[in-house]
């Protein structure tokens, strides 16, 4: 969930003033915010009958994607179950090789003229297109024009903060047309049955989704794959290419196949591709070391909880938070990913050779550098491997150019 323009600085400000723990009136709505280590530990951790996501998250999927609270939430374990299978690490080598062509087909494309690129308009270029194919296939693209989804996405996706708020969305007819739009394709692609074989195709099947509700499962599949990994992707770039992190563009230049070097050359066989999407695989090496630190830094939006009962929280010196039921909980990510607590000295600093914080290995949901970017527990993002791994792969091309 995002808190709209300017939502972090305001955390921010917040947390200077009162400390570990405060309450904010939201949208109409009171989110009580938590920043002690042990208090995000149980936030992420904590049974169902505690601390719960569905009444959080409800009211924004529903208004959001038109997904109605009492058909979806009952399948929603089976989708995410369904997801980590469908995108686990193993199988992520042979997903990730078309991928890597078509990223590589737009970036030559992007540079056909040879001028000047918009990094933010290069990213979503050489993401939109790969990503969509990789995960409903080719036959979706070319039925509805890669450019028109792509379009309609992104009206999408700036209107989304606006769209989960009270405001009546038939003020919001941007938003309406793009959802419409991007509802209608993934529609008549079922019933032309585009997405056989592909891998929302076989989500669907495993997760038992309704048909009715098939398109509006698709359009929050395609939202969660491609609304963080653009700002992830520009800010990986853009780190990197800072003068004073040179040594780490060195690191990561160094870790890339040899037909990638730091001129304009680009892999150019299957050999060559299979060799790049390896290293964006390795999550050992200093170019997930650079991604993990940027997701980490730039980090946008609340990861959302509702108290399933009365319950105690853990804060600082000793102290403990009553929380009623029904109050809503909220933990920042961009927040608590600046905390010395969690992440050492300097944690505002880009370093991606932090190390392996094993200060913080014990708290739910911070997995290595990149914190809980991607949520936490049980319902940490399904699809987190391939994301990063699609973040490095673009990184390493654009960072091919030169």
């Amino acid at each position: 969930m995002g808190i709209a323009l300017h939502g972090s600085d305001l955390i921010h400000r917040c947390r200077i003033k009162y400390g570990d723990v405060f309450t904010l009136k939201l949208a109409g709505r009171s989110i009580t915010f938590l920043f002690s280590p042990a208090a995000i530990q149980q936030f992420f951790s904590a049974p169902d009958a505690q601390i719960a996501f569905r009444p959080a998250i409800q009211p924004f999927t529903q208004r959001v994607f038109g997904l109605p609270s009492e058909r979806f939430f009952p399948k929603h374990t089976a989708v995410l179950a369904a997801l980590r299978g469908l995108l686990a690490p193993g199988s992520l080598s042979s997903r990730l090789q078309p991928v890597a062509a078509v990223m590589q087909a737009r970036l030559h494309a992007l540079w056909a003229d040879g001028g000047e690129v918009d990094l933010l308009e290069g990213v979503k270029e050489m993401l939109f297109a790969p990503t969509v194919e990789a995960l409903f296939g080719v036959k979706f693209c070319k039925r509805h024009g890669a450019a028109g989804l792509a379009d309609a996405f992104f009206c999408f996706e700036a209107s989304f903060e606006l769209a989960a708020s009270p405001l009546p969305q038939f003020l919001q007819r941007g938003f309406c047309a793009a959802r419409s739009h991007l509802l209608s394709a993934f529609r008549a692609s079922l019933a032309a049955e585009d997405f056989e074989g592909e891998l929302i195709g076989d989500l669907i099947r495993q997760s038992s989704m309704e048909p009715d509700l098939a398109p509006n499962v698709m359009l929050a599949v395609l939202w969660a794959a491609l609304s963080n990994s653009v700002p992830a992707t520009f800010w990986s770039t853009a780190f990197l290419l800072l003068p004073e992190h040179r040594r780490h563009l060195d690191s990561v230049m160094a870790c890339l196949p040899p037909q990638l070097p730091g001129g304009a050359t680009s892999a150019e066989t299957s050999q060559d591709l299979e060799s790049l999407v390896q290293v964006a695989l390795d999550r050992k090496g200093p170019l997930a070391a650079a991604v993990a630190e940027a997701v980490r830094l730039r980090s946008p939006g609340v990861d959302l909880r509702m108290a399933a009962a009365d319950l105690f929280l853990p804060i600082t010196d000793g102290r403990q938070l009553s929380v009623k039921k029904g109050q809503l909980l909220a933990v920042s990510p961009y927040e608590s990913h600046l905390d010395e607590r969690l992440f050492g000295q300097c944690a505002f600093e880009y370093n991606p050779q932090r190390g392996d914080l094993a200060a913080i290995s014990g708290v739910a949901g911070i997995g290595g550098v990149a914190g809980f970017a991607f949520g936490g527990g049980r319902y940490r993002c399904p699809g987190r491997f391939f994301a990063e791994a699609e973040i490095a792969l673009v990184v390493a091309l654009l960072l091919s150019r030169g």
